[in-house]
Formats: structure tokens, C-alpha cells, sequence
């Protein structure tokens, strides 16, 4: 087992004091690394390659998301997830331990104002995004917040529909359609949402 995880620190320990007269520890350990890598899946070569979980420890891979032609992978340990969990002034602890200033160009995230005030307050010159899946859930949440009234199939229906179509128009249009909505919201109801 712990060949598995440091056949370096292996080989160097069982060679220790050994006469160097076969071969020298770097190539044990090159040829461990050989015999180790027969177990491992290939390399990936582009973003559709299959992931192996079982390579990977238990609880450490939280989340696979690809849209379009994007992929990110999500890993964190329980410890990252209970500290995440209580940070409040999460963006700048982070930032502030950096060893440089981030070149973050973008900020990808769910539709949490919270996430968003503090995005936007940490790095006012980050694009803030939200995933359509996301923007969804968040309304979707909202409709049924409100109560059963709003799940019926009539003029107020095709609304909430229309606003959950918004992250599918080109993002110039976005805000105006958006503004249109809210000036068409006539009822208590749509202008709740």
C-alpha cells in the first residue's frame, strides 16, 4: 500500500545502506512508476475523455458539469466543504492569502444573491455568470414558494416560462427581454417574481 502512494520514499528507504551495485534507486523507482501507471486510466487528450472515479479517493470528486463545450470537475475534501460551509467573507479570505493578485476572468455560480453581492464586491472587474440550470432551479424555487396558484397552465404559466427561457437568448438581448417581462408583470403575481 505504500509503494502505492510514494514508491520514491520506498525505494529510497529499502535501498538505504544497500551497496548500489544493480541499479540505482532512481531507476526502481522509474520502473515502480512504469508497473504503477499500467493501472491508471490513459491520460486525457480532450475534455470528453471518460473520468474513473475508483482512481480517485472516496468522497473527494463532488461534481462533473459540462455545458457545451466546457467542463469543469469539482473535488473537495469534507474538511474544505465544513470550512466553505462557514466562511462568510469567503472571496476575501481567499484572496488574501494568495501569493499574487488572481487573474480571475470570470466567475461561474449559482443564482445565490449572496455569492453574487460578494462576487461582484471582491472582483468588480470578474464577470459574473450563472448557468441556465441554475437560473431554472432559482426560479423554479421562487414559483413554488408562492404557493400552488402559480402551477396552473394559464397567462401567468407562460410568464414564469419566458423567464426561465432568458439565459438562452443572446446575452445582449438578455436584459432588455428581462426589463420587457417585468413591464408586462401586471398582476401582484408576476411582479412577485
Amino acid at each position: 500500500m505504500f509503494l502505492q502512494k510514494n514508491p520514491h520514499m520506498f525505494i529510497e528507504g529499502f535501498c538505504y545502506g544497500v551497496k548500489r551495485t544493480v541499479q540505482p534507486c532512481q531507476h526502481l523507482s522509474r520502473t515502480a512508476n512504469h508497473h504503477r501507471q499500467k493501472l491508471r486510466p490513459d491520460e486525457p487528450t480532450d475534455l470528453g475523455f471518460k473520468l474513473h472515479v475508483d482512481h480517485i479517493p472516496n468522497g473527494f470528486f463532488h461534481k462533473d458539469i459540462q455545458v457545451g463545450d466546457r467542463r469543469q470537475l469539482i473535488f473537495a475534501t469534507d474538511e474544505q466543504l465544513r470550512l466553505l460551509s462557514k466562511a462568510k467573507v469567503i472571496f476575501q479570505e481567499v484572496k488574501a492569502i494568495l501569493p499574487e493578485e488572481p487573474r480571475i476572468q470570470e466567475i461561474m455560480s449559482d443564482f445565490e444573491a449572496a455569492v453574487w453581492k460578494a462576487g461582484v464586491q471582491v472582483f468588480p472587474e470578474v464577470t459574473m455568470k450563472g448557468c441556465g440550470f441554475h437560473w431554472n432551479q432559482s426560479v423554479w424555487r421562487k414559483v413554488q414558494s408562492l404557493g400552488p396558484s402559480y402551477l396552473a397552465k394559464d397567462s401567468l404559466y407562460t410568464y414564469i416560462r419566458r423567464l426561465m427561457a432568458l439565459p438562452f437568448l443572446p446575452h445582449e438581448h438578455t436584459e432588455p427581454v428581462f426589463n420587457r417581462l417585468a413591464g408586462k408583470a401586471s398582476t401582484h403575481y408576476c411582479a412577485t417574481l
